[in-house]
């Protein structure tokens, strides 16, 4: 059986609307939060409606004034404070992107640790090749590395480790495609930010390597 009764329904009903009114009072009390308590009013009234329907209660909501246009306004006034947030957020991000590319900070900006493709960022920080994602690699490994992208590149052909073993730092190559776009580890870094990093970096001329110029040898 059901562990209601009908004589709790409209006990309830009561709560919701007892909820509605208790949040209206706090609104017009409150300094912060104002929004928030107002909409709560409207959604308790709301729920206090559903469970009238549900249960087949006779239910008039009550007259709180202007509650539904006050929890609005309150609404869009919300919304547009956020909207100006995320837009300052935005710009903050942008600027300490730019200036994370050009060596300034630690830690590029959560959102721009990847562009649009999916692709991390380069960067030079004193003798190491950066990511945005926090990787780092030796200067001297990374150059070599995009060399031998150079080569796959001009071959036409996608290089995929099967066997072979292509060390970058700690990192190792899974794989590099034909238009340049490259797997390192859990890295992708698509060739127009390669080509962007090494032209910025005065590498981009550097002639190509072959594989057995990069490739780490087996120690008997």
């Amino acid at each position: 059986m059901d562990h209601f009764t009908e004589r709790t329904y409209p006990e309830f009903l009561e709560a919701y609307v007892q909820e509605a009114v208790e949040f209206q009072q706090q609104a017009k009390r409150a300094r912060s939060h104002k929004q928030w308590k107002l909409e709560r009013a409207v959604e308790s009234i709301e729920n206090a409606k559903k469970f009238a329907a549900f249960f087949g209660l006779p239910f008039t909501a009550p007259d709180m004034g202007h509650l539904v246009e006050a929890a609005e306004e309150a609404r869009k006034q919300r919304l547009a404070i956020e909207a100006e947030q995320k837009r300052k957020q935005r710009e903050q991000d942008q600027a300490d992107a730019a200036a994370w590319l050009n060596g300034v900070g630690y830690r590029m900006p959560y959102s721009f640790t990847e562009d649009e493709n999916g692709s991390a960022y380069l960067r030079m920080k004193d003798d190491r090749i950066e990511t945005s994602r926090g990787a780092s690699v030796p200067r001297e490994a990374g150059i070599r590395l995009f060399r031998f992208i150079k080569r796959v590149k001009q071959s036409g052909k996608p290089f995929i480790a099967n066997g072979h073993r292509i060390a970058v730092g700690h990192f190792h190559v899974r794989h590099i495609k034909s238009n340049g776009d490259i797997q390192v580890g859990c890295h992708f870094i698509s060739w127009g930010r390669i080509e962007e990093f090494a032209v910025k970096e005065n590498i981009f001329a550097l002639e190509p390597l072959d594989l057995s110029e990069v490739e780490e040898r087996a120690v008997a």
